[in-house]
């Protein structure tokens, strides 16, 4: 019996040893095709950190991070391809896309379908309104109790499930394609406030040059850190990606290039994924 045993953990190790050296040659052909053929990146305009050009070209700090690290590894040639931010998680999953190139806010759901970077910026949320401030606004729970309130913002952003969850209606929510289009929405009075990165809202407001909207930093808002999101499947690129990342910080390059663009890189630079995802998502 013991002999039989014996005979059964070994083809057992056989086949675990098999599995793993063709997971280890899967993610391989993987990384090497992504070297030979490149990357599809599915991109959105997310002005501070990324503007899509009429040209296909992302110019932004967050498109020169990704571009610099992924040249660390070897891949060179990245496409980009535009979606609405609700299409990016099940294009990635469908392999329409391979990866985000642009940062998409990590969560416990977002991180059970797809596999993470280290964070590449981090923000908080702010509340942009009329001078005066009309409804009173201080926080996200001030909003989830004015059910008259609307809120203009960009469809399938963390903004969006973070008021929802706390209690906001959807049919407060006013769809705007982006930021600008939200901040239109309020500025003609056909919402009443919008939801939007403290740091992304300073640099619109900069060139919206309206001095009727106004910023209002929103009391109970956590930081939120958005990382490169790619397959599941592709851990080992995404690891890869990681150390790439981790070498452009430590470096001081990648302080320098949020830098140039008036971002403060002190809050990326200091958080973790595994704050905002599962261990090992």
């Amino acid at each position: 019996m013991n002999g039989s045993i014996k005979r059964h953990g070994f083809l057992c190790s056989m086949v675990l040893a098999a599995a793993l050296l063709a997971g280890s040659s899967q993610a391989q052909s993987t990384i090497e095709k992504a070297r030979t053929d490149g990357i599809n990146a599915v991109v959105n305009n997310d002005p501070p950190y990324g503007q899509l050009q009429p040209n296909g070209t992302m110019t932004g700090p967050i498109p020169e991070i990704i571009s610099g690290a992924m040249a660390q590894v070897g891949i060179k040639t990245i496409r980009n391809v535009s979606a609405d931010w609700a299409a990016m998680v099940p294009g990635i999953q469908s392999n329409r896309f391979d990866i985000t190139g642009v940062g998409l806010y990590m969560n416990a759901r977002r991180c059970d379908a797809l596999a993470f970077s280290q964070p590449i910026f981090c923000d908080k949320l702010a509340f942009v309104v009329k001078a005066g401030n009309p409804l009173k606004l201080g926080s996200i729970a001030d909003l989830a109790a004015n059910k008259a309130a609307r809120i203009a913002g960009e469809r399938g952003t963390a903004a969006e499930r973070t008021m929802v969850e706390a209690g906001v209606k959807p049919e407060q929510l006013v769809a705007g394609s982006d930021a600008m289009t939200s901040l239109r929405l309020l500025q003609t009075g056909r919402a009443d406030v919008v939801a939007i990165g403290l740091t992304q809202v300073k640099g619109f407001l900069s060139k919206f040059g309206d001095p009727t909207l106004v910023v209002v930093p929103i009391g109970d808002s956590q930081l939120q850190c958005a990382g490169v999101a790619f397959r599941k499947d592709d851990v080992a690129l995404r690891d890869l990606f990681d150390t790439a990342l981790g070498s452009l910080k430590s470096s001081g390059d990648y302080a320098k290039t949020m830098e140039k663009y008036d971002l403060d890189p002190q809050l990326a630079l200091g958080a973790k994924r595994e704050q905002f995802c599962k261990a090992g998502g």
